[in-house]
């Protein structure tokens, strides 16, 4: 089965339970945007991929801000697919290493660390 990415509306039942599944992942920021229609959630579905996605665009970027499910690699390996031609460049976030450490192995390149104190 080919990898499908489809754009789903939020709230989203199923994707509300991945996320909260996994504290954390999807950040009260990134929470608002989806509310607000700044970023957009998608589902992954294919041949051992599953899951969402949630991103938004910024300029010529498109900008991955929390994903959930497994088969990420694959899925990934998708998303890239897909933006290309349409964008200059994908960027993702995670404070999870273990996602983290999935990023090289679709391309994408360690180019910075972000801190922030909440007030």
């Amino acid at each position: 089965m080919e990898t499908q990415i489809t754009r789903r509306q939020w709230p989203n039942e199923a994707a509300r339970l991945a996320f909260e599944s996994a504290p954390g992942v999807l950040s009260y920021q990134v929470g608002k945007q989806l509310e607000t229609g700044h970023a957009q959630l998608y589902e992954i579905d294919g041949d051992g991929v599953s899951g969402f996605f949630v991103t938004r665009i910024e300029g010529d970027e498109l900008v991955l801000c929390a994903c959930i499910g497994r088969g990420l690699v694959a899925g990934l390996k998708a998303v890239k697919a897909g933006a290309l031609g349409k964008f200059k460049s994908v960027r993702c976030h995670t404070s999870d290493w273990r996602i983290e450490s999935l990023y090289p192995r679709v391309g994408l390149q360690y180019v910075e660390s972000v801190y922030r104190m909440e007030l």
